[in-house]
C-alpha cells in the first residue's frame, strides 16, 4: 500500500524557466530586428517551459504579442491570410501551446533600485490591469510606452525600498578576499554607482566596506554610462583616468569605463543578462570570471 508520502515524487516536475527576458519593447533593446516569434523559438531551442516578458517600466512587449497573433487572427477568420502568416499563426499556437508565456515588467528608478513584477497569464486581460499598477508606481503612461530605461519612482516604492536594501544583501563569492588583497598592495579602490547616496551608504554600513571613494547616482548631473561619474571617482582618488581600472556587470558599465579612458574589465556574474549579449560582447579589455582573477590583470 502506498502513502501520500511514497507517491509524492510522482507528482513534482521540474519546469525550467526564464522569468526576465526583455523584448525590442525595451528602448535599450539590443537586437532591434529581433520578433516575439524568434524569441519564442529561442525559448524552445533552449528547453524553457515557461519565460516571462519583463520590459523595463512596460508591458508593451507582452502586448504587442498577443497584438501580432490578434492580427494574424482576424485575417485567418475574414478567409484573407496568405501561405506564410498561416505558417507563422500556426507556429505561434504551437509554441504557446508548449511555452507558458508570463506578462510582467522590470521596475527600474533613476537611481537603480530595481523591482521585478511577474504576473499570472491572463493574455491582453492583464495589460490594462498592469499599465495602471505601473502607473502607481510612477510610471507615466508616456514612458510606459517608450520602455524607458529608468524612471522617477514613487516616494512609497522609494521608501520601501530603502527599508529593505540591506535584508538580503551580500558580497558576491570572493569579494571580500580580492578586496584584503587590495588592501596588501596598497591598491586603493572604490565604488561608482547609479543607485542613489541614501541608499548606497546603507549598504556600504551594513556590509562594512571601506572604499577609498563613492560615486553615487545623485553625485554628478550625470548616471552611467556617461563619464562623468568615473572621472569623478578618479578626481577623488587623485589618479588620471587612464590609471584606473573599472570592474562591471553591465555593459554600461563598460562603456562609461572606456568614455572616461578607463581600462574596461567585465565580470561574469552580478547584475547581467545572457539575452543581453553576455559580457563577452561587451567589448571590455577582459572578462574574468572570479574576483581573484583581477590580480593577475593590474
Amino acid at each position: 500500500m502506498l502513502t501520500a508520502e511514497d507517491s509524492l515524487p510522482r507528482l513534482l516536475r521540474w519546469y525550467r524557466m526564464d522569468l526576465h527576458i526583455d523584448t525590442p519593447a525595451s528602448e535599450d533593446y539590443q537586437e532591434k530586428d529581433a520578433n516575439y516569434l524568434a524569441i519564442l523559438k529561442e525559448a524552445e531551442r533552449r528547453g524553457l517551459d515557461i519565460i516571462a516578458f519583463t520590459d523595463h517600466n512596460t508591458v508593451a512587449g507582452y502586448e504587442a504579442l498577443f497584438d501580432e497573433i490578434g492580427f494574424l487572427e482576424r485575417l485567418e477568420q475574414r478567409g484573407r491570410l496568405q501561405d506564410h502568416e498561416q505558417d507563422e499563426l500556426d507556429e505561434f499556437r504551437r509554441l504557446l501551446n508548449k511555452i507558458t508565456v508570463l506578462p510582467g515588467f522590470e521596475l527600474t528608478s533613476r537611481f537603480g533600485s530595481h523591482l521585478l513584477g511577474i504576473f499570472p497569464p491572463r493574455g491582453q486581460a492583464s495589460i490594462p490591469v498592469l499599465k495602471a499598477i505601473l502607473h502607481q508606481l510612477g510610471v507615466s503612461y508616456e514612458k510606459m510606452n517608450l520602455g524607458a530605461t529608468s524612471v522617477p519612482g514613487t516616494q512609497a516604492f522609494l521608501e520601501a525600498y530603502r527599508e529593505n536594501t540591506c535584508v538580503e544583501t551580500r558580497l558576491f563569492p570572493g569579494i571580500a578576499e580580492l578586496l584584503a588583497e587590495l588592501g596588501r598592495r596598497n591598491i586603493a579602490w572604490g565604488i561608482v554607482t547609479n543607485k542613489a547616496t541614501r541608499f548606497t551608504d546603507r549598504i556600504i554600513e551594513a556590509l562594512g566596506l571601506k572604499p577609498a571613494c563613492v560615486v553615487c547616482g545623485d553625485t554628478t548631473e550625470h548616471l552611467k554610462p556617461h563619464p562623468a561619474p568615473m572621472l569623478h571617482a578618479a578626481e577623488q582618488l587623485a589618479l588620471a583616468p587612464q590609471h584606473c581600472v573599472y570592474l562591471g556587470d553591465d555593459l554600461r558599465d563598460i562603456q562609461a569605463a572606456r568614455a572616461a579612458g578607463m581600462r574596461p574589465i567585465a565580470v561574469d556574474w552580478g547584475y547581467h543578462h545572457p539575452e543581453g549579449g553576455g559580457p563577452g560582447a561587451w567589448q571590455a579589455d577582459a572578462v574574468i570570471a572570479r574576483p581573484r582573477d583581477l590580480i593577475a590583470l593590474l
